[in-house]
């Protein structure tokens, strides 16, 4: 029911479902390495530095190491919905 009043706007659940995400801004430099863009599915399970660590730890493409994510979340039980999407970033000339 969570889903659908997100996405419809069921009145009645109103005061208890917030319509606004919670984002953030982060700027890029060239120290950095690796973009993960995750839903709470996985934050709820894992930190941030966790995340980034478990993805250093793979040498391997951002798919595998989306679906090891994605594993991760599930093996410590996320009740969430869980997407997670991984970048490896160019390194600066």
């Amino acid at each position: 029911i969570l889903a659908v009043t997100r996405a419809l706007g069921d009145s009645s659940l109103k005061q208890f479902v917030i319509g606004n995400p919670y984002t953030t801004e982060t700027i890029l430099d060239d120290a950095d390495d690796v973009l993960i863009l995750a839903c709470d599915g996985l934050w709820d399970v894992c930190s941030d530095q966790e995340a980034v660590d478990l993805v250093r730890s793979m040498d391997s493409h951002p798919t595998h190491t989306s679906q090891m994510l994605l594993e991760y979340a599930l093996s410590n039980e996320s009740m969430d919905n869980i997407t997670t999407m991984v970048f490896r970033l160019p390194t600066p000339p």
